[in-house]
């Protein structure tokens, strides 16, 4: 007689030991409808220390609430963090008065660091007459960028579950006034700005022969690096031609964001390429933190993990307090 099968089984985690790593492992099936046989793979949610305190990965926090109430975790591990992540709640924006506000953050956090140590925020602070909203809403529209999302009609249902710079949402008409109201003064203000900056790692914008150019943009110099931009770890609005009262606006954002990614991509390169392909690999490994505050309480961020942390290190960038992974770093590193 054939032994019964758990219907939870697939639900249940455990721990999956894998190149010296301790995973929160679920083994879900699938079933070939030729032979009947059941296949096997293992879903990572997390790390476990060695006192068996469960460490939310990606997958379980960005995982629907309704997936993560199936998981059926052991009853002698330590489920803190999930507690601490708010776990239970909606994800998207909520009023303050109800319940958390609850949003993905670490990307968006380590482009804004970027843009404050290379000195890009204090540029578009200067073009921009010292006006600190403009400069949140055009940093937003720079994330925007890095986040994949597609045009800018999404723009506003991606700050509902994401922490951006501007906290109110930017519809597209929005959008539209902010990149028509940039002037090519401002344009070329920013690029002399980014002149006086020294520092090879900064990497301005550049043409096909590696000059620097501070007096034009690279739209029609050199379409191939663009096109790459826009498609790739960019891509937004795809229109193929820009209306001419938003070119300097979108001239600009680009060019930002240019800067940005080449100076991620420089210390990706030199401290990091054993670890991450590209750097839209970095930005997908920081952007499972969260910034979560209660109705009564101060906002937060969440702990970050040993490998956000070694990010952070090879950029320079000091942790948010009491985000350090530091009481379970060694024990992990030693697993390992």
């Amino acid at each position: 007689m054939a032994r019964r099968t758990d219907p939870n089984s697939q639900y249940r985690v455990s721990i999956h030991l894998n190149n010296g790593h301790r995973y929160a492992s679920t083994q879900p099936f699938q079933i070939d409808p030729v032979t009947g046989r059941k296949t096997y793979r293992h879903v990572h949610w997390g790390t476990v220390d060695e006192s068996n305190k469960f460490i939310p990965g990606r997958n379980y926090i960005l995982a629907p609430l309704a997936e993560r109430e199936k998981l059926i975790f052991p009853d002698t591990w330590d489920l803190s963090e999930i507690r601490m992540l708010s776990g239970t709640r909606e994800r998207v924006r909520p009023a303050l008065e109800a319940q958390d506000e609850n949003r993905l953050y670490g990307d968006i956090w380590l482009l804004e660091k970027t843009a404050e140590t290379t000195g890009i925020r204090e540029d578009l602070t200067k073009i921009f007459q010292g006006s600190q909203g403009t400069v949140n809403r055009f940093m937003t529209l720079v994330c925007f960028l890095f986040s994949g999302k597609g045009s800018f009609d999404r723009l506003a249902a991606w700050q509902r579950i994401s922490k951006t710079p501007c906290d109110r949402e930017l519809p597209l008409s929005s959008v539209t006034k902010l990149l028509q109201s940039v002037t090519e003064d401002q344009c070329q203000s920013f690029m002399k700005l980014r002149d006086g900056r020294p520092g090879a790692e900064e990497l301005c914008v550049v043409d096909t022969a590696g000059r620097p150019l501070w007096e034009t943009f690279p739209w029609e110099i050199f379409p191939r690096e663009t096109f790459r931009i826009r498609k790739g770890s960019l891509g937004t609005d795809r229109r193929r031609r820009l209306s001419d009262p938003e070119k300097e606006g979108r001239q600009l954002l680009l060019s930002v964001a240019q800067i940005l990614g080449r100076h991620l991509e420089h210390i990706r390169r030199s401290m990091l390429s054993d670890e991450f392909d590209s750097v839209q690999n970095i930005l997908d490994e920081m952007r499972p933190i969260r910034y979560i505050r209660h109705p009564n309480g101060s906002p937060f961020i969440t702990p970050f993990t040993v490998r956000q942390a070694e990010i952070c290190e090879a950029l320079v960038f000091e942790l948010p307090e009491n985000c350090s992974p530091e009481p379970w770093r060694e024990e992990i590193r030693a697993l390992s």
